[in-house]
């Protein structure tokens, strides 16, 4: 699981001047590629956990367009209550729940398929990142 946590994470972080999401995950995908050293069988499971995960987050948009208004509801009302503020937390909680179990499949794949050298690079990895942006 620690492989798409550094993916969504870098996604996150990476790349602002990139002009798009797609273009960031693919900026993504080929620096852990890199970093990693994953063969190609291993770099085509992680294009595909980006396919995959690009794929849900575009069925997504109405969703998620729906969650960013209420945020801007949120900043535009005189008043909100603690209730309304954890029905959106508890929203944004389900779409997170909803991408795991469509993503799994491909990300178990790409699991399975590294080395325990990998594996100790990821770790190795997530923790400078950790470090570096005080996560």
């Amino acid at each position: 699981m620690k492989i798409i946590n550094i993916v969504i994470f870098a996604l996150v972080v990476s790349g602002c001047a990139k002009k798009s999401m797609s273009e960031r995950g693919d900026w993504v995908v080929k620096k852990i590629i890199r970093k990693i050293e994953l063969d190609d069988l291993q770099a085509a499971k992680l294009w595909a956990v980006k396919h995959e995960y690009f794929k849900i987050r575009g069925d997504k948009k109405k969703q998620r367009d729906d969650h960013f208004n209420k945020i801007l509801k949120f900043v535009k009302a005189q008043d909100i209550t603690q209730r309304e503020i954890k029905e959106y937390i508890d929203e944004g909680r389900k779409m997170d729940d909803d991408y795991l179990p469509k993503l799994f499949p491909f990300i178990k794949d790409l699991q399975n398929s590294l080395s325990k050298k990998q594996k100790e690079e990821i770790v190795t990895w997530a923790r400078e990142l950790r470090e570096r942006f005080d996560l």
